[in-house]
């Protein structure tokens, strides 16, 4: 028999063993970081008492944004995924919910099957993308963008089509939001998980924008030791749109790493 739970802190271990599976090359978020920013949000399917799956989700107003969902290779095509999935869900429609989205590899057919079946489509690529932090220095010169005060978060995340609430939640995790403006509106804006080290989410009207926000996320990085790793040197960057500026990044040097097919529907 197959039980969907909420996640326990003594879980960890089992998300520890299944993250992996997401074949990004992410560093395994910390014993710490589960129980502070992903906790309570994780669901864990446990099949004869052993954790053979989890579903990590944000609410973000009315949209239920699914961010992880792992099973073990030995349990595929057992239910377990479809099980996740239809508890977040309804997770979500129980908090007032009425959208849902998603990552996924744009090559994982059996996933993207699974999610058209609950009326999911296919609505952008993404990329993440790797530059070292001494790359900074090659782009278009432009001074460090500064804090963006939470009151004005609301107006970025409109004016870039981010989803509202979205900086509010990364900036409740640890986050360092950056924005910066000219005469005419937002120029650019990103938050900064300096513990990652990564960007998330990151928009701007061009490279030269950009670099600001790229620069004054170098000028607040701490340092990392993790065994020779890119975590040392480099910081890990996830660009939608437009996709001109992700064009622009590779040619200035910046590494591709992963490519990933943003799917939306009703809830």
């Amino acid at each position: 028999m197959l039980l969907i739970r909420a996640a326990a802190p003594e879980d960890y271990p089992a998300f520890a063993r299944l993250f992996p599976q997401l074949h990004t090359d992410d560093p395994t978020p910390s014993e710490e970081r589960f129980a502070s920013a992903l906790l309570a949000t994780t669901l864990v399917a446990e099949r004869e008492g052993k954790v053979v799956g989890y579903g990590f989700y944000e609410l973000l107003n009315s949209l239920c944004y699914v961010r992880n969902l792992v099973t073990d290779p030995a349990t595929r095509r057992a239910g377990v995924g479809r099980a996740l999935l239809s508890r977040m869900i309804e997770t979500g429609r129980s908090a007032g919910a009425t959208r849902l989205c998603l990552n996924v590899k744009p090559d994982n057919a059996a996933a993207i099957a699974l999610y058209e079946s609950v009326g999911l489509r296919g609505v952008r690529e993404g990329r993440a993308l790797r530059l070292p932090w001494s790359l900074i220095d090659a782009l278009p010169d432009a001074p460090p963008a500064p804090a963006l005060p939470a009151e004005e978060q609301g107006a970025f995340e409109a004016h870039f089509a981010i989803e509202p609430g979205l900086l509010a939640v990364r900036r409740g995790r640890g986050g360092l939001v950056f924005g910066s403006r000219d005469a005419e509106g937002p120029t650019a804006v990103g938050c900064f998980d300096p513990a990652f080290p990564g960007g998330y989410p990151l928009r701007a009207n061009g490279l030269a924008e950009l670099a600001g926000v790229l620069r004054a996320m170098r000028d607040a990085r701490i340092p990392i030791v993790d065994g020779g790793s890119w975590r040392e040197s480099e910081l890990q960057i996830f660009v939608e749109e437009p996709p001109e500026l992700i064009e622009a990044l590779l040619r200035a040097g910046a590494r591709p790493i992963l490519r990933v097919l943003h799917m939306a529907g009703p809830l």
